[in-house]
């Protein structure tokens, strides 16, 4: 036991300094209360003890850690154990208090999960890694200082009172409860000059913390702030992720501070003010259940809990052993969880290059593992019974763990496959037990679901994983059937009391039905989150009843049919497939589809039957979701066929919508709803799909570009954002034409700076120069515009048609590489109501550019964003070996090459403009389709090219041409692709006829899958309160490449004298948090600046 002078003792073991002040209003507390508060107080604080070096200061960081992560179990363990329902033996006045000191300690313990936040905020801040290993409970003896115990206790006064002895405020000396041994020797503090860190003694949990903090000062004051936190900014957890306003990032004194404070107060009190705080709530807890105690001896709240491990430990130390098999499984699942919250939360602290909305979502399922696993889980286990070895006991959670150590995932792709792969075990081993141990299968309905829905969300924000075959991507993965399968049972639910007489109602019926037996890979998921949900919102939609009810509605015009199926149905999916045969009874188009096939070519049929159904239906009807299912129900009824048999199906559902007008609309927070127009890869390829499809748009399909329904699950909002480019139209007049330009659609492609950058300039003023570039070149340019934000007008005059192409275009979409869809071809753009969706200021309505990844400010138009954000397609697998065609970027860089070459190239040549003066004015698409061909476009067959005859010179100078026209248009410039295309140019000036097979030549494939992307540079260094801010030093280093190049239509960041004379601008535009476009700045890096601007503008 820790003494602090003479202390005297009252009758339940409190000891407080007899020079405490009296503390008064002491009226409506306990008398535990009353007796602390009454001679408690705060005495003097214990010397801190040494921390002389960093890794000292992490070592101790380390402990806290471990400290609070261990405590933060205790707690759950005690609120797990307390009762639920008066069947247990309790009052009602009872079970109140029960409830509500359940909800206290609950309540207690997720602070405590705060407190491990900010211990690794400071941690990260100092430039440590994550630390959530600890020792398996009971600790091992001397784990920590004389005194300082964790074991895993049921509800009730030893717990209570353990619990406010680990929690007791500086300076007070206060017994642990009666069986907590104290185990271990004191250890003494360090000297001065060791440099081998090591345990150190301290007496509480507030004296590690005030030691900790004095060693950061003392860091602080011997080497500096910026030697000291050299961690980086953006690596700390804050409230946007956790939403927790008390987790403050840590980045100097003054902040780590903060979080200590925040750590402190809570658990002991404000400086000794322990009412409120966790010690404080520890005490009315333990009045209240000794009061309950006296007043009724026979009050019980606790169940009687054991607590026991799976496994023996590794560690000689007695642990009761769990002998019922069945609740040891279970109890491994929780450990599963509780693994993988960990997993996830070490992730997050050590991650590397994910995004801001692959943060959120790791910090979201955190707490969804925490709510909707480790608490139903952790309750359910206190109701199970030990085993023979233990008679009349259950146990509650062991918390084991199965590294003791830290499992660190330190590479980002790898990390997130690791996890989603282990959600997909857990599925699997729940469902495993719920078929093996029914008393507890349908307790574990919603945690399969939890695993199955936070592994779903993983892979949804983790669009690179789609290059590789992942098994629960293709869905042959167990878990996500089974997971899909329960998705399907939820929406079976929603219609299950709706009028069950309508068309979508059958069709729902019918796809249900298929749900319920085998199926390829992928065809249940797709059936679940593309068919089944739309279809139950178009059936609530329909105004046929609450989803839910139990009747039809008062009103209602149900069919004794469809009432007795809802009848059948009841109020769940249990019974839905009973209602659906009810209706296939009755033999409707839909309904034939009910009755599941054994076979796979029963399954083709069905999904072609259903297809069918819904592609009529939507003729019919106006309701969104309709054309949603029809587009899924198309692209799976042609994908289980074999892929010769595919085309034919596509045609006859072409004949079915053949009257309808080509269009996309935008369903609420949903896909793209495309009908009737053709889609083009980002190599100009025909993507196969059926005439009504629908596009993904929140950026998180797994089947991009098609949509797999991953909106609904990850809340897509497709709301616009003000904080966007304001929608604006500016006229830059010149000699010869005038330009419009209008930056709040543009999508920022490039295409007009690239290509004539003395007219669209990025580093000077205005924008648009008209007279700096001939005025075909700028036509070329305006009408090249992919997002309509250019236009053009001669002698005042507009020329839309010569800007749109005089409505030649075809309709065709382009699904771009990692970025928006390119709409051409005046292809209707309407939203969910049906209306025309509104245009920015003089956009065009023959092309646009759609937003894909999900991320624009500007929806459902493109603002560039997917830059930002690092939007991408699916690579190749490794192994893989790109074609030509591929690596020079398909048929949009192809044309671009041969449009330059002869509309540019050689009419202003002074040897090949004559001789090609005559050529067909298509030559451009045909050289393109040719060089296409021969660098291996799939079923490609171009026409035979016929050549005029060229002399030596004129041969070498087409040659020279076409590389300067393969520069300018900006296809690749590695060695292995130059070298092989200037083989084929030189074979290609004297060919004819077909087109050769040409491969990469003597240099072979480069040795990157895909151009090499520039990293992010690292968190640049603040300067220090009196340190003088400079241009080159501290600002610069402020603004990254991408902020740099997206604002040089504006202004230069880079550029000193830019900036200085855009300073005022520049700051408006920080602090509204407008730029840069990919998130506001923190508060730290807008102070710098503004010191900068208001200290004279040092260079």
């Amino acid at each position: 036991m820790m003494g602090f002078g003479r202390l005297h003792d009252d009758p339940k073991g409190t000891r407080m300094s007899e020079n405490a002040p009296e503390t008064p209003n002491l009226t409506g507390q306990g008398d535990l209360a009353r007796t602390i508060a009454a001679r408690g107080g705060l005495a003097a604080p214990e010397e801190p003890f040494v921390i002389e070096h960093r890794e000292a200061l992490i070592y101790m960081l380390c402990q806290a850690a471990e400290l609070e992560h261990g405590i933060m179990c205790q707690y759950l363990f005690a609120a797990f154990s307390l009762k639920t329902s008066a069947e247990e033996g309790l009052e009602a006045d009872e079970l109140e208090k029960v409830t509500r000191w359940r909800k206290l300690v609950s309540h207690v313990a997720t602070q405590e999960m705060l407190h491990l936040s900010l211990v690794h905020n400071l941690l990260s801040a100092i430039g440590a890694a994550p630390h959530m290993a600890r020792p398996n409970l009971p600790l091992p003896a001397a784990h920590y200082p004389a005194g300082v115990q964790l074991a895993l206790l049921p509800f009730g006064e030893q717990s209570l009172r353990h619990f406010m002895f680990l929690e007791r405020p500086e300076g007070m000396d206060l017994d642990d409860a009666e069986g907590i041994q104290s185990l271990g020797r004191a250890a003494a503090h360090m000297e001065q000059g060791e440099i081998v860190p090591r345990l150190q003694d301290f007496a509480t949990v507030g004296h590690l913390y005030r030691s900790i903090e004095r060693g950061i000062e003392h860091l602080a004051e011997k080497y500096g702030e910026r030697w000291l936190f050299v961690g980086p900014h953006r690596a700390q957890a804050t409230q946007k992720h956790f939403r927790w306003p008390e987790l403050v990032a840590v980045t100097d004194v003054a902040s780590a501070k903060l979080a200590i404070d925040t750590i402190l107060e809570q658990g002991e009190g404000a400086r000794g003010d322990w009412r409120d705080a966790h010690f404080g709530q520890f005490v009315k807890i333990l009045d209240e259940y000794e009061q309950c105690l006296r007043d009724n001896p026979d009050f019980d709240p606790v169940r009687p809990v054991l607590a026991a491990n799976v496994r023996a430990p590794e560690r000689d130390i007695p642990v009761p052993l769990i002998s019922d098999p069945d609740t040891a499984r279970v109890t491994d699942l929780f450990n599963v969880g509780y693994e993988i919250l960990l997993q996830i939360f070490e992730r997050f602290f050590a991650h590397t290059e994910e995004s801001d909305a692959q943060l959120r979502t790791l910090a979201d399922a955190t707490v969804a593992l925490m709510f909707s696993v480790i608490r139903p889980l952790g309750e359910l286990i206190t109701t199970l019974p030990a085993g023979p070895d233990h008679p009349g006991k259950t146990v509650g959670p062991s918390f084991e763990l199965f590294y003791e150590t830290d499992y660190l995932m330190p590479h980002r792709e790898a990390a997130w496959t690791l996890l989603a792969e282990r959600l997909g075990e857990a599925v699997t081993l729940t469902d495993d037990i719920r078929a093996d141990v029914p008393a507890v299968g349908e307790q574990l309905v919603p945690i399969a679901k939890a695993f199955a829905d936070i592994q779903s969300t993983l892979t949804a924000h983790f669009p690179s994983w789609n290059a590789h075959a992942r098994p629960e991507i293709l869905g042959l993965d167990p878990a996500v059937q089974t997971a899909a399968r329960q998705r399907a049972d939820e929406f079976a639910a929603r219609v299950a009391g709706i009028d069950a007489g309508t068309e979508p109602a059958d069709l729902f019926a019918a796809a249900y039905a298929l749900t319920r037996h085998p199926a390829p890979a992928g065809v249940i998921p797709r059936l679940a989150d593309s068919v089944l949900r739309p279809l139950s919102e178009a059936v609530v939609r329909q105004g046929l009843g609450p989803a839910g009810a139990s009747s039809p509605p008062s009103g209602s015009t149900a069919t004794p049919r469809a009432t007795a199926a809802a009848q059948t149905a009841g109020a769940g999916p249990q019974n839905f497939a009973a209602a659906a045969e009810s209706v296939a009874s009755t033999g409707s188009a839909a309904a034939a589809a009910i009755h599941a096939p054994a076979t796979e070519s029963g399954l083709a049929e069905r999904l072609q039957e259903l297809a069918v159904a819904a592609t009529r239906l939507r003729g019919r009807s106006d309701l969104l979701e309709l054309v949603e299912a029809a587009a899924a129900l198309q692209d799976l009824a042609c994908a289980v066929l074999p892929v010769s048999e595919r085309a034919g199906l596509r045609a006859e559902f072409a004949g079915l919508q053949a009257e309808f007008a080509a269009s996309i609309r935008t369903a609420k927070n949903g896909p793209y709803l495309v009908t009737n127009v053709a889609i083009v890869d980002h190599l100009g390829l025909p993507v196969e799909v059926g005439p009504t499809v629908a596009l993904c748009r929140c950026g998180a399909s797994a089947l991009k570009p098609l949509c797999d329904g991953s909106h609904a699950r990850i809340g897509f909002n497709d709301a616009k954002d003000p904080a966007r480019v304001a929608d604006r139209r500016d006229t830059y007049a010149g000699e010869q034409i005038t330009v419009f330009d209008n930056r709040g659609i543009c999508q920022h492609s490039g295409l007009c700076t690239d290509r004539i950058s003395t007219v669209f300039r990025t580093a000077a003023e205005p924008f648009v120069a008209p007279n700096g570039g001939r005025m075909d070149e700028i036509v070329r340019a305006v009408r090249a515009c992919p997002s309509g934000a250019l236009s053009m007008a001669f002698d005042g005059v507009e020329a839309r048609d010569l800007t749109d192409w005089n409505g030649t275009r075809e309709p065709v979409i382009e699904v771009t590489k990692d970025g928006p869809y390119r709409v051409r071809g005046s292809v209707p753009l309407a939203g969910p109501d049906g209306g025309d969706i509104e245009r920015a200021q003089g956009a065009s309505t023959e092309h646009c550019a759609l937003c894909r990844c999900g991320q624009s400010r500007n929806k459902p138009f493109c603002s560039g964003m997917h830059w930002y954000v690092g939007f991408q397609d699916p690579v190749l697998a490794p192994g893989q070996e790109p074609t030509l065609f591929e690596w020079a970027g398909g048929y949009p860089a192809l044309t671009r090459m041969t449009a330059l070459l002869y509309e540019k190239l050689i009419p202003d040549d002074p040897v090949l403009a004559a001789v090609f003066a005559a050529a067909d004015p298509d030559r451009a698409r045909r050289e393109a389709d040719w060089m296409a061909a021969a660098f291996g476009a799939p079923g490609m067959a171009a026409e035979p090219l016929a050549r005029p005859v060229l002399t030596d010179e004129q041969r070498e100078r087409w040659a020279r041409l076409c590389l300067r026209a393969a520069r300018d248009a900006g296809l690749p410039a590695d060695p292995e692709f130059r070298s092989a295309l200037a083989a084929f140019v030189e074979f290609a000036a004297t060919a004819e006829g077909e087109a050769p097979e040409w491969d990469w030549g003597p240099l072979g494939v480069p040795s990157a899958e895909a151009a090499p992307t520039g990293t992010e540079a690292a968190e640049p260094d603040l300067p220090g309160p009196d340190e003088a801010v400079g241009f080159a030093a501290h600002i610069k280093p402020l603004f990254r490449e991408k902020d740099q190049r997206s604002m040089s239509f504006v202004f230069d960041l880079w550029s000193l004298d830019d900036v200085t004379k855009h300073a005022a601008e520049i700051l408006g535009r920080l602090t509204a948090g407008n730029m840069p476009c990919d998130g506001a700045w923190p508060a730290e890096k807008i102070a710098v600046f503004r010191r900068w601007t208001e200290t004279g503008m040092r260079p």
